[in-house]
C-alpha cells in the first residue's frame, strides 16, 4: 500500500472517530425520516444525504485536501517527505485521498443515502449517474483545493489563514461547478423559465448529439482527471522532478474543448476554445513563480538541449494559444453559417496582446523589486486595457480602441490594428526586459 496513504489513514481513522461519524449521521438521517410525511420520506433522506455530502465532502473535504501539504510545512515535516523515495503520483494520491479518508467515510454514507432515496423516484440508470456524479464532484473539488494550495506553496505561501480560506473557497467553487454539470442544473433553470418545456434528454456538443445525463457525467469525470493531473504536475515540481512538457497543453485544452463544444456553430466554438485558452495562459502568467535563478538555469540548459523539461508553463501556453488562434481562422474559412460581423483575425489580435502581457510580466520581474513584479505588471496591464480605451472614447476616437484591447465586434481592419499595436507594445516591453536582463548579468559577473 502507498506509504503516504497508509500514514494518513493511521492519522485520520480510529475506532472512536468511526463510531462518532456513524452515530451522528444515523441520528440526522433518523430525524429526517421521522419528521417527513409518509410520501416524502425517501425525498427527505435523499435531500439530507445530498446536503450533508456537500457540507462534509464539499466544504470540510476541500479544507482538509488543501491543508494536507501546508500542515506539513507548518509542522516542518514537508522537507523530510520531499526527500523520501515516494514518487510524485504516490505523494499526490496519499495527500488527496489519505488526508480526506475520514471525510470520505462520512461522505460515502451520505452518498449511499442519497442514492437510496433517489431510487424511489428515478430509474436505476439516472440514480447511478447522479450518485456517481456526486462522488466524482467531491474528488474534483478536493483535487482543485490541493493544486491551488500547491500553487501557493510554490510562491512561498500556503500556511496562513487567508491562504486556507482561498483554497477552501476554490474547492467549494469546484464542487458547485461539478454539481451544476452533473446535476444538469442548467437544464433545470431553463425548465424553471419555461415550465412546459421538458428537460432535454440529449445535448449537442461539437455538432454531435449525446445523451445529456451521460455527457454531463463524462464532463465531470474529465474535470476530475484534469484536476488530479494538475495536482500531480505541481507535486512533481515541488519534489523537484522534471515536468512533462505535454502536461500544460492538456491543462489548457481540456477545459477549453469542454466549454467550447457547446457553441451554436463551428466558428463560435473555435473562438470560445481560444478565449478559454487565453484566459488560462493569463492565469498561469500570474500564478507561476517568476524566479531569475530558474530563468538563468533555463538559459544555461538551452546550450545542452535539455531545456524542454524545464520550460516555463506560460511559454508553452503561448505556443498552444497561437495554434488555437490559427484554429479560429481555419474555423472561419470552414464555417458556412458565419455572419459578416465576425472576423477571422480575432484570435490573432488577442494573441498579440497576450504576447504584450507576457513581455510586461517579464519586464517587471527582472527589476530590482522582483517580489512586487506582479503588482506592477497588473497595474500596467490595467492602465493599457482600461485607461487607454477610456481616453479614446472621451476624445471621440472610439474606433481606435483596437490599439489597446481587442474589439470583439470589430472588423478585420480593427483586428489588424490590434495585431500591429500588440506586437509593437510586446516588442517595446521585450526590449526593455532584455536590457534589464543584460544589466543583471553584468552585475552578477562584476560581483563574481
Amino acid at each position: 500500500m502507498n506509504a503516504e496513504f497508509k500514514r494518513n489513514l493511521w492519522l485520520e481513522i480510529s475506532p472512536s472517530r468511526i463510531v462518532l461519524m456513524t452515530g451522528v449521521l444515523a441520528l440526522i438521517f433518523g430525524i429526517a425520516w421521522l419528521s417527513a410525511g409518509v410520501d416524502d420520506k425517501a425525498n427527505a433522506v435523499a435531500g439530507t444525504g445530498q446536503f450533508l455530502f456537500g457540507v462534509i465532502v464539499g466544504l470540510w473535504g476541500s479544507y482538509k485536501a488543501g491543508r494536507s501539504v501546508s500542515d506539513e510545512i507548518k509542522e516542518r515535516t514537508w522537507d523530510f517527505q520531499r526527500l523520501s523515495a515516494l514518487s510524485p503520483m504516490a505523494m499526490t494520491f496519499g495527500k488527496l485521498f489519505g488526508a480526506t479518508a475520514y471525510v470520505w467515510y462520512g461522505g460515502l454514507i451520505c452518498a449511499a443515502a442519497y442514492g437510496l432515496g433517489t431510487a424511489h423516484a428515478e430509474s436505476l440508470t439516472q440514480t447511478a449517474f447522479q450518485t456517481a456524479g456526486l462522488v466524482v464532484t467531491g474528488v474534483f473539488a478536493h483535487a482543485v483545493a490541493l493544486f491551488v494550495s500547491l500553487g501557493a506553496v510554490r510562491r512561498g505561501r500556503g500556511d496562513g489563514r487567508v491562504d486556507s480560506f482561498v483554497y477552501t473557497l476554490a474547492g467549494i467553487a469546484a464542487f458547485q461547478t461539478g454539481g451544476a454539470i452533473s446535476g444538469r442544473t442548467f437544464d433545470m433553470l431553463r425548465r424553471a423559465v419555461d415550465p412546459e418545456g421538458p428537460i432535454s434528454e440529449t445535448t449537442v456538443w461539437w455538432g454531435a448529439t449525446f445523451p445529456a445525463q451521460a455527457l454531463a457525467f463524462a464532463f465531470v469525470c474529465v474535470l476530475a482527471v484534469w484536476a488530479i493531473v494538475t495536482a500531480w504536475r505541481l507535486m512533481r515540481v515541488e519534489l523537484q522532478a522534471p515536468a512533462n512538457p505535454l502536461w500544460f497543453p492538456l491543462f489548457l485544452l481540456a477545459p477549453a474543448l469542454l466549454l467550447g463544444g457547446a457553441g451554436d456553430e463551428f466558428f463560435q466554438r473555435a473562438a470560445t476554445t481560444y478565449f478559454v485558452t487565453h484566459g488560462l495562459v493569463l492565469f498561469t502568467l500570474l500564478a507561476e513563480p517568476k524566479d531569475i535563478v530558474a530563468w538563468r538555469a533555463l538559459a544555461a540548459r538551452q546550450k545542452s538541449r535539455d531545456a524542454g523539461r524545464f520550460w516555463p508553463a506560460s511559454l508553452t501556453g503561448l505556443i498552444v494559444a497561437f495554434v488555437a488562434a490559427c484554429g479560429v481562422a481555419a474555423a472561419y474559412a470552414m464555417s458556412q453559417e458565419r455572419g459578416d460581423e465576425v472576423s477571422p483575425l480575432i484570435g490573432f489580435a488577442a494573441f498579440a496582446f497576450l504576447l504584450r502581457e507576457t513581455a510586461i510580466f517579464a519586464f517587471f520581474h527582472l527589476g530590482a523589486r522582483q517580489r512586487r513584479g506582479d503588482f506592477g505588471a497588473l497595474v500596467t496591464i490595467a492602465l493599457l486595457c482600461f485607461a487607454g480605451p477610456a481616453i479614446l472614447n472621451v476624445a471621440n476616437l472610439g474606433e481606435g480602441v483596437g490599439l489597446f484591447i481587442v474589439d470583439m465586434r470589430g472588423n478585420q481592419i480593427s483586428h489588424l490594428l490590434s495585431i500591429a499595436s500588440g506586437l509593437v507594445q510586446a516588442a517595446i516591453f521585450g526590449v526593455m526586459a532584455q536590457a534589464r536582463w543584460k544589466g543583471r548579468e553584468k552585475a552578477i559577473e562584476a560581483a563574481a
